[in-house]
């Protein structure tokens, strides 16, 4: 909805981590400036970041995650609305604030704020300059608080390249090559850190949301996934429709054959079952937006999402209809060519089988293939879920259990040893640490990394965390060799810990007491190497890393907590944390809960394949079911003939139950090989990932089968109890 959409992008940071090559779109702060005043082709660039603050207003004091630290160039970038303002420049003053009509409500109600105070972790106020729209829920760029860098921030920040902590966006000159200024970027970025194997890359707004960094298709892949799964489960609908309708071929005939009789021709008679095909199809799509009214909720409830259909999108209305009557043309073909072809005489005589076996192998044909798209989605369902399985599974090298975490404030980082002392009293904390990342997601990375014998040129980058003392153990973390930080140790605020993979780059066969530093100022020893654990999310490979104890980064607080009387455990940590953060509100959340969100997406999209396989099984057995009618109804005498001459009812059931099994099996033969390469590629999303097996192909083709067999069986039970007399009464 940003009115130059099309010239904005982000600036996203490729660079060299050991043989491996990463990116991320954290970037230095002197860039946007840099950028602007350098390149003609930049009209405006801005940097951010998101922290979460603690904000007051009144009697009224939450923490907020949604909160932007910027500059007024990011309101001429972004074409935010503004419901109410009383300045000319935004943000142009350091004590500033702009919020969300949400944040208005939840603080201010109906009253106005302009002109009314925030204070921002119990320190600074600022006054309500500007409220703007609410921000769609599904934009990339997403917050209820905007406020000024800090001064202070900015005159740290002012020449410091090394570190790379917020993102970049640039507003481009209309018609401007983008890949042109790519190159300009990288050469600036080369002049200020010549020492590393970096470069810089443009990535279009519009790409951000559904391309990863490196721009991989990471969200197209579920728009493709699931727009391939509708696919399957229109085609097999179609499907259903030729065979149904051709099953009613006998109740048709007679209204066919006297339509002919009185001087209809074939063409008229094409034209009025392609008429009734795509009528039935445009009365389904006005019942589909009644449905899709109806569950839309629970819908996003599923999905976590915030999807609705929009009727006054003209194009995509018409497009909807187009796709209806397209889908009535297909489904109708079939029945309009095979019912208008029934000759006259024959009809009038009520003789309506089948003569050769072009027709009867059509139908043959659609139900295989409508069956090889239902076993290829029931074996994507068992991959998926198994692979999920796996990923919850997985040991991450630490344990994610019984681990509740808090952020750190200002209050506790200056009475953290005490709060500690006091949380470890309880009989039910067993550990207390600290933390500047989780374990789940460690991002941060130290970069210029250099090592006594290092043999290349220029530095390397790790990922990297400062933890407290008793990290290694609250996490349960395996050490290879050596130590952890210990109290016992004062030099260990100077000493270092990395990971296998980490000392394997390096080079060091024995690192245990061995010097390193990163400048002057940080001069230690190597005192501990860990395990390798998964930092990062499982679509990425276990990187170097390096820790350390550095107090200035830490910003959460773990707590390992017996789960046998977890209520009062709580109530204890909230006591505690009264005590020693008033004014604070309490929150906290569990570990392995945001173990969970990392997987979110992959969860709910395996139930939803779950969920539309179902479907998909479901209209294939109605056309199955269908197929079995037609088949049934056309060997009608034959079943009396059978009867007639002793066979009995699991005789005849065998008989018509037989072709429709060796259909799914020829089915399963189509299926399996397409089902494995296009799971393969799936599977190609992660690094560690299972291994694919037969018998997941077996169980889905069996399960086919089953379900194939049951539905043919219903029809042809019926069709063998019947009188036989019913049947040649009239031969």
């Amino acid at each position: 909805f940003h009115k130059n959409t099309d010239n904005i992008y982000r600036i996203n940071k490729k660079y060299q981590m050991g043989e491996e090559t990463g990116f991320n779109p954290s970037t230095p702060y002197p860039l946007a400036g840099a950028v602007k005043q350098k390149y003609a082709e930049v009209e405006e660039s801005t940097n951010f970041y998101r922290r979460r603050v603690l904000i007051k207003s009144g009697d009224k004091i939450f923490t907020e995650g949604n909160v932007c630290f910027t500059d007024s160039a990011f309101f001429n970038i972004f074409s935010f609305q503004f419901v109410k303002k009383n300045f000319t420049t935004p943000l142009e003053t350091p004590n500033s604030i702009i919020i969300s009509e949400d944040a208005m409500e939840k603080y201010f109600g109906d009253s106005d704020p302009i002109g009314k105070t925030f204070i921002i972790d119990n320190r600074t106020e600022y006054l309500v300059s500007g409220i703007i729209k609410n921000i769609p829920d599904n934009s990339t760029i997403n917050y209820d608080f905007f406020l000024p860098i800090p001064n202070s921030v900015r005159t740290e920040n002012a020449d410091n390249w090394g570190s790379h902590w917020l993102k970049t966006y640039v507003l481009l000159q209309k018609n401007t090559p983008f890949e042109n200024v790519e190159q300009k970027l990288s050469t600036l970025i080369k002049e200020h850190i010549p020492e590393e194997k970096i470069s810089l890359v443009l990535q279009p707004l519009k790409n951000i949301h559904l391309y990863s960094v490196e721009g991989k298709p990471e969200g197209m892949k579920f728009v493709y996934f699931f727009s391939v799964i509708a696919l399957f489960i229109l085609i097999i609908a179609c499907i259903n429709f030729m065979n149904l309708s051709t099953a009613r071929s006998s109740k048709r005939a007679k209204e066919v054959g006297l339509r002919k009789v009185i001087g209809a021709k074939k063409s008229q008679i094409i034209k009025q079952f392609f008429g009734e095909s795509v009528l039935y199809t445009i009365i389904a799509l006005i019942i589909a937006f009644i449905l899709i009214e109806l569950i839309t909720p629970a819908f996003n409830d599923l999905t976590g999402k915030s999807l609705s259909l929009n009727y006054s999108n003209i194009n995509l209305m018409l497009g909807l209809f187009a796709l209806a009557v397209l889908t009535g043309i297909i489904s109708g073909s079939y029945p309009a060519l095979y019912l208008s072809s029934f000759q006259t005489i024959n009809v009038l005589k009520g003789n309506t089988s089948e003569k050769g076996k072009t027709k009867s192998g059509l139908r043959k044909t659609l139900v295989v293939v409508q069956f090889s798209l239902s076993i290829i989605l029931m074996i994507g369902t068992g991959i998926i879920y198994s692979q999920l399985q796996y990923i919850q599974n997985r040991d991450m090298g630490y344990n994610k259990e019984n681990i509740i975490y808090l952020s750190m404030n200002q209050e506790l980082r200056s009475k953290y040893d005490v709060f500690k002392s006091e949380l470890t009293s309880h009989h039910d904390i067993q550990n207390v640490t600290r933390t500047s990342e989780l374990p789940t997601e460690i991002w941060s990375i130290m970069r210029g990394i250099t090592w006594e014998g290092k043999e290349t040129e220029g530095g390397a980058a790790f990922g990297f965390a400062a933890v407290g003392y008793d990290y290694f153990k609250t996490m349960d973390i395996k050490f290879i060799q050596g130590r952890g930080f210990s109290k016992q140790f004062p030099s260990d605020s100077a000493n270092y810990i990395f990971n296998e993979k980490a000392v394997k780059l390096m080079g060091m066969k024995d690192p245990i007491g061995k010097p390193f530093s990163l400048d002057e100022n940080t001069r230690g020893t190597i005192v501990g190497v860990v395990k390798d654990f998964h930092f990062l999310p499982l679509t990425y490979e276990i990187e170097p890393l390096m820790l350390l104890l550095y107090p200035d980064f830490y910003r959460n607080i773990l707590i390992k907590v017996n789960t046998d009387n977890m209520q009062n455990t709580i109530q204890k940590i909230e006591t505690s944390w009264a005590e020693f953060a008033p004014g604070y509100p309490f929150e906290y959340r569990f570990l392995d809960h945001e173990f969970d969100r990392l997987y979110r997406d992959e969860i709910r999209s395996g139930k939803l394949f779950g969920y539309f396989v179902i479907l998909a099984i479901f209209i294939s057995c109605l056309g199955l079911l269908g197929l079995a009618s037609f088949t049934t109804e056309q060997r009608t005498k034959e079943i009396g003939v059978r009867k007639v001459h002793g066979a009995s009812v699991s005789n005849i059931v065998f008989i018509l139950s037989k072709e429709f099994a060796k259909w799914v099996l020829m089915a399963n033969i189509i299926a399996w090989p397409v089902a494995w390469y296009a799971m393969n590629k799936w599977l190609q999303n992660f690094v560690y990932k299972i291994e694919i097996g037969l018998g997941i192909f077996i169980l889905a083709g069996g399960l086919a089968l089953l379900i194939a067999l049951i539905t043919v069986s219903s029809q042809a039970v019926k069709a063998a109890k019947a009188n036989p007399i019913n049947a040649l009464k009239y031969e």
